[in-house]
């Protein structure tokens, strides 16, 4: 069975109004981060330099911003439940820096503990007798979503109100 690729995703983007197009073309999804765009289309690209030319360019005029970017990415990320630690892995990924993601986090004035509670009872509603192993495993989920030891304790300790 073959995958059939439209011809715009298969094609190599060889001028610049090929690769605006791509580019605007992606952007009308979602976001991206300046490093996602150049990961995504230099394997389509004959030229590096000028996909990263046009992509300054394209940054210059706002159509491209980190900023917008982590913007929405965070707000998705908590939405979705996720912790610190796993948003600041998940950012690291996409070129974001420390100190952006750090600003962008104070900003957003998210209360973890209250968050990883939430989490922790939509996961575990209606669990409440548990042995050691069922308390590891409430750990590891809580862990793995992000959520730092302190976080994870406060949301499992927490009584039903």
């Amino acid at each position: 069975m073959s995958f059939n690729r439209s011809a715009a995703t298969q094609a190599t983007l060889e001028s610049d109004s090929d690769i605006k197009n791509a580019v605007f073309g992606l952007l009308a999804r979602r976001e991206y981060s300046m490093k996602e765009l150049i990961t995504k289309l230099k394997p389509k690209c004959c030229d590096e330099s000028q996909l990263e030319n046009v992509l300054f360019s394209l940054q210059e005029s706002g159509y491209i911003s980190d900023e917008r970017f982590l913007e929405s990415f965070l707000r998705q990320r908590i939405n979705q439940g996720y912790g610190p630690m796993k948003i600041r892995f998940d950012m690291r990924d996409k070129g974001i820096s420390a100190e952006m993601l750090d600003f962008a986090m104070e900003e957003q004035e998210v209360d973890w503990f209250s968050q990883a509670l939430e989490v922790y009872r939509r996961k575990f509603k209606g669990e409440e007798n548990y042995d050691a192993k069922g308390y590891a495993k409430r750990m590891r989920y809580m862990m793995q979503r992000g959520f730092d030891a302190e976080q994870t304790r406060y949301a499992i300790d927490a009584k039903e109100e």
